[in-house]
């Protein structure tokens, strides 16, 4: 009979190691209230190796290494959004039920996830929080927590707005919620997603880049800082193609993957990847992507030449002057396509406002959040769906239409 639970150790190395990880986490101040916590207080003329030697050597309980745990793995929310629409009507009284089944039907996966909603008129709020392992790292630097939130606006019985954080878990927890939505109710309902994987045109997918950049009253252009291009591909020569099987990282799979990591170096996923090369293509020079930087990109003759020849606009980055917005202040945002090759799965974030003042002369920049965020994202919403309209009822007058996958 087992008299004892399992149980994980550390030593000393592990807690060693922990401790040298990451500087901006773990910088010497931080060593000496995590020491001082313990009631020990070190000498002023320790340097930051001495007081991990110093430190490592001490006993930690339980408790202790969790909260050293979660100083090092923080809660991980990149304010990357998307957007779907439902139209007709939804019913907000069901989702209660829904997401009750939805959580008693996910799977039990490493790490932990919970599941929280809440509603209030013409709104039905639902919290997510996550965690996952990379198994890579150091014992103390595995976890990662994660935090997002998907949001149901109504707009009378026209449409219902769905907004949330775009992380390829709450994506698949979202469809889960419409999927059961739509067992529960036996309906058929029409959502629409900002989707360009139908479209074999690159003219016609780069239209809808246009359109977004396109002078209207609410947004005025005033610069491309950042392209990238991307070979067209749809649906069917994806479908072709080997599957390959992996883990998704949301980390990796993050809008800006320009970042450099925690330790000031490239991450690996930044290099060629598997599908940035494809080896059974039996030529010297293949070229699925190219990036640029710069100002002017919006009349880049490089850009334009490589659009002309099959490829697409896939990630931009972008500043326009917002005129609803106190102030008419300077916008940054950035979108790409998590499936940048077909065109599908739209992700995009807010970046922030540039103001100056009117006194001083000074340029501010500042977030955009709270009653400004709401305001942007909704505008923003609007442009997306009536450039993706465009862009589908132009591809209904041309030949360039392949099947669509169903949603």
């Amino acid at each position: 009979m087992k008299q004892f639970k399992s149980m994980v150790f550390s030593d000393e190395n592990d807690i060693y190691m922990a401790l040298h990880s990451n500087k901006s986490k773990v910088s010497e101040p931080e060593l000496r209230t995590l020491a001082f916590s313990r009631g020990v207080v070190y000498p002023s003329k320790l340097g930051r190796d001495e007081l991990i030697d110093n430190i490592s050597d001490l006993p930690f309980s339980y408790s202790q290494l969790q909260r050293l745990t979660n100083r090092l793995t923080p809660k991980v929310n990149r304010d990357q959004y998307s957007v779907k629409r439902i139209y007709g009507k939804f019913d907000f009284t069901e989702l209660p039920d829904v997401i009750n089944k939805v959580r008693a039907a996910r799977p039990r996966t490493i790490g932990t996830e919970h599941i929280k909603h809440q509603a209030s008129i013409g709104q039905f709020f639902i919290e997510v929080e996550y965690t996952e392992f990379d198994f890579t790292k150091g014992k103390f630097q595995q976890k990662r927590r994660h935090a997002g939130y998907i949001q149901f606006i109504s707009h009378d019985e026209t449409f219902t707005s769905i907004r949330y954080t775009f992380t390829p878990r709450i994506e698949s927890i979202l469809q889960e919620i419409l999927a059961e939505y739509k067992l529960i109710k036996d309906v058929n309902i029409d959502i629409t997603n900002v989707d360009l994987s139908s479209v074999v045109s690159p003219q016609l997918r780069n239209e809808f880049i246009d359109k977004l950049l396109t002078v209207n009253k609410d947004f005025i252009f005033l610069g491309l800082d950042k392209v990238r291009v991307s070979k067209v591909e749809t649906i069917s020569d994806e479908g072709s193609k080997p599957k390959k099987i992996g883990v998704v990282d949301d980390i990796v799979d993050s809008l800006d993957q320009d970042l450099m990591d925690e330790d000031g170096k490239l991450a690996e996923s930044d290099h060629l990847s598997d599908k940035d090369v494809d080896k059974d293509v039996d030529k010297d020079h293949y070229i699925s992507d190219a990036s640029f930087i710069g100002k002017g990109l919006s009349d880049c003759e490089q850009v334009e030449d490589l659009c002309r020849s099959g490829f697409y606009m896939s990630r931009i980055k972008w500043h326009s002057k917002v005129k609803f917005l106190k102030d008419n202040p300077v916008v940054s945002f950035e979108l790409a396509f998590h499936e940048k090759y077909i065109g599908k799965t739209l992700k995009f974030r807010i970046l922030g406002k540039t103001t100056t003042d009117a006194d001083t002369g000074l340029v501010v920049k500042s977030p955009v959040d709270g009653a400004d965020f709401d305001q942007v994202i909704a505008k923003l919403e609007e442009l997306l769906f009536s450039s993706h309209d465009q862009v589908m009822k132009n591809l209904g007058d041309s030949d360039d239409l392949v099947q669509q996958e169903a949603s």
